[in-house]
């Protein structure tokens, strides 16, 4: 998060110059001053899902983002959904209700395939139980392909695979 605090007068001017209409959070790690990477954020270690929660929520705290990507991202490789897992989901759910940013529901992990994570084969995201409890919340969302090359704009695959793992008007 420190290049967040240091490029923060540099967004800040793209965003009031109208240079750039909004900017997008997607949290994946966690560098130390020398820029060395010290937490990344889809290892399953409770420090890092705190790490991850810490940052993010700072980050959001900028009021420079208008959408947080992935907001599951460091459950990707969680096995089993505890109780720390839940509180992080909350704590970052309702800071994006508090500041009405909307989460990003995002299909690359869908692209990605399936893993076995513990005893099971799931998508690193988007993960339905967090996005079940996000809708229980009042969460707003929207829907990212992350697409990173032009043929990615039209994966029927991944976008119907996103019909099974959101959770449905009935959740």
């Amino acid at each position: 998060l420190g290049d967040v605090y240091k490029r923060q007068p540099y967004y800040k001017e793209i965003l009031q110059a109208g240079i750039i209409d909004y900017l997008i959070l997607g949290n994946h790690s966690m560098m130390d001053d020398h820029h060395q990477i010290i937490a990344r954020f889809g290892q399953p270690t409770a420090s890092n899902m705190y790490a991850y929660k810490d940052t993010a929520i700072a980050a959001l705290n900028t009021n420079m983002f208008s959408i947080f990507a992935h907001p599951d991202y460091f459950m990707a490789a969680v096995p089993v959904i505890d109780r720390d897992v839940i509180k992080v989901s909350k704590c970052l759910i309702e800071k994006s209700i508090s500041l009405g940013i909307p989460l990003e529901v995002n299909v690359a992990g869908l692209r990605n395939g399936k893993r076995r994570i513990g005893e099971i084969d799931r998508y690193i995201y988007p993960n339905k139980e967090f996005f079940k409890l996000a809708k229980k919340m009042g969460a707003q969302f929207t829907l990212g392909l992350d697409a990173h090359a032009p043929y990615q704009l039209n994966d029927d695959h991944a976008n119907s695979c996103l019909l099974y793992t959101s959770p449905s008007p009935r959740d």
